[in-house]
C-alpha cells in the first residue's frame, strides 16, 4: 500500500512543476505586468518643472510646448517609395479590381 502511494505522489509532483512554470510564465498582477515598478523608477522627466534645469517658468513653458509639439503633434515624415507597384491601379474603381481579382482566382484555380 505505502508503494502504490509513493508512486502515486511520484507520478503527480512533474504535473505540479509544469503548472508552476506556465503560471510563472505570465506575470501580472492586477492586469498590469510585474515589472511596470521598474519601469516606471527608470523615468526622470526631465522637462518636468521640478527636475528641469529651467527656473524661470515663461522659459520652462514654452520648451516644453517645444518639446510637445516636436514629439507628439508633428506627423512623421512620409514614408519613401520603395518602387512597388499596387497590385491594381489606382484610376480603376474598386469593383473593376474585385472583379480582377475574381478572375486571377478562377485561371488560378483552372490550372
Amino acid at each position: 500500500m505505502k508503494n502504490v502511494l509513493a508512486l502515486i505522489i511520484i507520478a503527480c509532483l512533474p504535473a505540479v512543476q509544469t503548472n508552476a512554470q506556465e503560471t510563472e510564465k505570465y506575470l501580472f498582477d492586477k492586469e498590469l505586468p510585474v515589472f511596470v515598478d521598474s519601469m516606471q523608477a527608470e523615468l526622470t522627466y526631465p522637462l518636468a518643472w521640478g527636475n528641469s534645469d529651467i527656473r524661470q517658468f515663461d522659459l520652462w513653458r514654452s520648451a516644453a510646448r517645444n518639446k510637445l509639439r516636436e514629439e507628439m503633434l508633428m506627423p512623421p515624415p512620409p514614408a519613401k517609395d520603395f518602387g512597388m507597384k499596387s497590385a491594381y491601379p489606382l484610376t480603376k474603381s474598386r469593383r473593376d479590381a474585385e472583379k480582377l481579382g475574381e478572375e486571377k482566382i478562377r485561371k488560378s484555380l483552372d490550372k
